[in-house]
């Protein structure tokens, strides 16, 4: 075990940019994100040979070969899922670390499997799900307790929240690098005041929240899994703007902040997880 995880991690900290596959053994893989229903997947693809392509026991050769393969190529997209507004999880060596660590188990805790042949017969094909909260979050959560929510002082409405609301489909950008970005899903979103300080984080949520269902969830429009999430009056805002290289934080104007923070039901609501952020549409499934 100890000299797998060393073998993976010089692969990942040394050799980025390989996959596990050589020319020879033609296998593709793609990863995505599926930030609408909170699923990591893998999906690789192996060439079966012209001639042996009507034989069940070559297909069945090529499968196994992406299956003893996979658990190298969750280790090497695993690290590539954003944490947030600015980093991936490669960026932070001890994040990294701890993914390493517990690789196995993630592995072996998968979804589910799907294989199939490609409709020309050319390709075996196997496709894994991962879970990204009760996977993946919650090996950076280690507190015990969440830290307070901010309590703004002053006039509180008095209206009692379900949820929150947060549309962030269309909004302006602050402190990215280029314009063609829009708002993207991100494992722990922050929202920020207009002077770009954070205000809420995910240290601020209950623990199990994160390592169950996580602090948010993401959706392109309002439906019925947004109010199941958020209950039936939930508080409804519209981001002032997104904010990050890659933009998954979000601006509140300064009234829409104090109206959040006054309420204890809202403040309440954000620290269980009952927040609903609105992606734009081709932002709900990130491929690489």
């Amino acid at each position: 075990m100890k000299k797998r995880l060393l073998f993976i991690s010089a692969l990942i900290f040394f050799f980025p940019c390989i996959l596990a596959h050589s020319d020879d053994e033609r296998i593709q893989v793609t990863y995505s994100i599926d930030w609408r229903n909170a699923y990591f997947s893998i999906s690789a693809q192996a060439e079966i040979p012209d001639n042996q392509r009507n034989r069940p026991a070559a297909r069945h050769q090529s499968l196994r070969r992406i299956e003893n393969q996979m658990p190298q190529f969750l280790a090497e997209g695993i690290i590539q899922i954003p944490l947030d507004s600015e980093h991936i999880i490669q960026d932070d060596a001890v994040k990294q670390q701890l993914i390493i660590q517990n690789i196995d188990s993630i592995f072996e805790n998968r979804d589910e499997d799907y294989s199939r042949l490609s409709p020309d017969r050319q390709y075996a094909m196997l496709t894994c799900h991962f879970p990204l909260h009760s996977l993946i979050s919650k090996q950076f959560q280690q507190a015990t307790t969440a830290r307070p929510i901010p309590r703004v002082l002053g006039w509180a409405p008095q209206a009692e929240y379900s949820g929150v609301i947060i549309y962030m489909a269309h909004t302006p950008f602050h402190n990215t690098q280029s314009e063609s970005y829009s708002f993207k899903g991100t494992l722990f979103p922050a929202i920020r005041n207009t002077q770009g300080r954070i205000v809420f984080d995910h240290s601020m949520v209950e623990p199990e929240i994160i390592r169950s269902i996580g602090m948010n969830m993401y959706e392109s429009e309002c439906n019925q899994s947004v109010a199941q999430r958020v209950g039936s009056v939930p508080l409804r805002i519209t981001g002032y703007a997104s904010y990050g290289n890659r933009p998954s934080d979000i601006i509140l104007s300064p009234a829409d902040m104090h109206f959040l923070l006054a309420n204890a039901s809202t403040r309440e609501a954000l620290r269980q997880g009952k927040l609903a952020i609105i992606l734009p549409a081709q932002n709900i499934i990130q491929q690489y």
